[in-house]
Formats: C-alpha cells, structure tokens, sequence
C-alpha cells in the first residue's frame, strides 16, 4: 500500500508519514526504503512536535487566557530534540473550555500500553517501579525500531515516548537516557497504568 501511494505516484513530490510507531518492516529491502526518520531526538523539525512557550502564551493570550504555572505544569514539560514544547490537542481543548483537565489522554485507548506492560520483563518492570519512585528512570531505547517487529524493553521504553506517556530529559549514554513523565496530565493516566500493574 505505502510503495503504491509514495513511490509509484509520479504526480507526488513529497510525502509525510506521522505517527507514535516506525513504519514496519521498512529497510533496503522492502517495497517502501530511502525513508528520513525524525524521532524526538533529533534537533530538526523538534519545534513542530507541539506547541513552544512562545506559541502557547500567544494563543492563550488572544484568548484570554494566562500562561500560568498551572497551565505549565498540565501540559508543557515534552523534550523533543532541544525545545520543550506544550501538547497542543490539551492547549486548545484548554483554550475551547477555559478548564485545566486531562484531555489528550482520553484520545486513543491505552490498551496497547497495558498489554505490553504485561508482557513485560523484569528489566522493564525494574525500570517501571524506578520511575514512579524516583520520578525519572534511566534506561536504555531504542526510537528506531518498531516495537511489534522487536519486543524488547528498549524498543517497549521508546514507544511510551513515542506515545507521549514519557519524554526524555536527558541523554546519558550510547542509547542510554534519562526518562520522566512529562506532565501533571499524564500523571494521571500513569495512575491507571500503576494501577493495572500492581494488579498484574
């Protein structure tokens, strides 16, 4: 499908695939290669993963609306490549409803997180309990491999980064980097997940 959509259409120049998971099974040897990845930690492009402070205090402004700590503390806090940017679905549910609430997370269902939490090995589950401890947790990712064709706890780490659960503070090491939950907002949802997995 992806080969006929981008490679075999001679009217399209340029093509831009989003989403929280690596196209599978994409390489030199597949029907869809030559693909440029920009994950959240690469510099370029990193300010157009969400809103930036500057962009977020104009919206609210023309609205209204102050750019507050509360305001900082529910929804901004995402490290993609070297900005911090806010979550744009929960700024503009926020800008629509004057109410602080959790709205990005009541978007998809998290199902696939708890089924891969379940399966999880206890490298993943050591990390896990660290994070919800300590409020960060340093452990190695892998962004450039999709999780369903490689499950491991690297490739587990990266799709809750992937998905917006996690950013990543800091880079540590090879691979290697310090995650946190970036948000109050997510903080609730990560509630569900600890609940879910003490029941496990």
């Amino acid at each position: 499908m992806l080969h006929n959509a981008l490679k075999d259409a001679d009217p399209l120049e340029y093509a831009m695939l989003t989403g929280i998971q690596r196209v599978a099974n994409e390489n030199i040897f597949s029907d869809l290669n030559n693909v440029a990845i920009y994950s959240v930690v690469r510099k370029q492009y990193s300010q157009y993963f969400g809103f930036t402070e500057a962009e977020t205090k104009e919206l609210l402004k023309y609205y209204n609306l102050e750019l507050n700590d509360d305001v900082k503390q529910m929804y901004d806090g995402y490290h993609i490549g070297n900005d911090y940017l806010y979550n744009p679905w929960s700024v503009l549910n926020y800008v629509d409803n004057e109410e602080l609430d959790t709205y990005w997370v009541y978007t998809s269902s998290n199902i696939m997180i708890k089924n891969a939490i379940k399966n999880a090995d206890i490298t993943f589950k050591n990390g896990f309990e660290t994070l919800i401890e300590q409020g960060y947790s340093d452990v190695n990712i892998n962004l450039g491999t999709n999780f369903y064709e490689n499950n491991q706890t690297s490739t587990l780490w990266g799709m809750f980064i992937n998905a917006g659960y996690l950013t990543i503070k800091n880079k540590i090491g090879l691979k290697r980097y310090r995650i946190v939950i970036p948000n109050l907002e997510v903080v609730d949802e990560f509630k569900e997940f600890l609940s879910y997995y003490f029941e496990l």
